[in-house]
């Protein structure tokens, strides 16, 4: 998870990390209000909720607001593992409680 969370990306670690939590929140079924810029809630929700609802439209959307195309992906990965992981924690609760 360093991998992604880390120093070792362009997008600075604080937004990587606060997209992550608010993913898992939301992985998890929980509203999220940890703070984030407008211009990432949208795109960070849709990825934890509905991906395959994510467009072209929304990746445009982010670099007309100046995120990088490097910036997209680092948001995007920090946004899908905070919502695996809290899906992946949900099941084995499940799965433990079965």
């Amino acid at each position: 998870m360093e991998k992604f969370l880390g120093h070792h990306g362009k997008t600075p670690v604080a937004v990587r990390k606060s997209v992550y939590e608010r993913a898992r929140a939301l992985g998890s079924g929980a509203a999220s209000s940890l703070p984030l810029n407008d211009d990432l809630v949208e795109w960070v929700d849709r990825i934890a909720v509905t991906p395959s609802s994510a467009s072209d439209d929304d990746v445009l959307r982010l670099k007309a607001a100046g995120y990088s195309e490097d910036d997209i992906v680092e948001i995007t990965e920090a946004a899908a593992l905070g919502a695996s992981l809290a899906r992946l924690e949900t099941a084995y609760r499940v799965v433990g409680e079965a």
